[in-house]
């Protein structure tokens, strides 16, 4: 959720999290970011949409219900189980859109955008920074990198 976060604020949105005090801890950037563990400063937010990586959203807070997928994997028992919680499905790849579009096209009460995972952009983003990182281990541990001849 963090490079939609990073996105939103770029754009000069005001982002407000949901980080119950349970997981708090074990927030990395729980510090970085505006935030409320209660549910009537969040209703009282009033949002115009509300980003999800998970697979409930309470009705009665305002805002677009957008489902953001928070893996890769689909053989979870219940993965394309619709609730009615959602008005937007953002999916991360072909498999997921073709068949929430289906699904889509049964229920009739959402749409489904392929987006790709967010997660995975950090990856992206900090490129050349895993690089220099992964050249400097192999380095100092005598490992020659042997998939791009010591390039990679």
């Amino acid at each position: 959720m963090k490079p939609l976060h990073d996105e939103l604020m770029k754009t000069n949105h005001r982002v407000l999290w949901y980080i119950p005090d349970r997981i708090k801890d074990n927030c990395p950037f729980y510090n970085d970011v505006e935030s409320t563990n209660s549910i009537v400063e969040l209703y009282n937010f009033q949002s115009d949409a509300i980003f999800v990586p998970g697979n409930e959203v309470p009705h009665y807070l305002r805002g677009l219900k957008v489902q953001i997928f928070h893996g890769l994997a689909g053989e979870k028992k219940g993965h394309f189980r619709i609730r009615e919680y959602f008005d937007l499905y953002l999916t991360q790849g072909p498999y997921f859109t073709s068949r929430f579009k289906q699904l889509a096209s049964k229920h009739r009460n959402f749409e489904v955008i392929e987006t790709g995972w967010c997660k995975l952009d950090t990856l992206y983003s900090n490129h050349e920074n895993f690089l220099l990182e992964k050249r400097e281990i192999l380095s100092k541990s005598g490992i020659v990198n042997l998939c791009s001849g010591g390039k990679g």
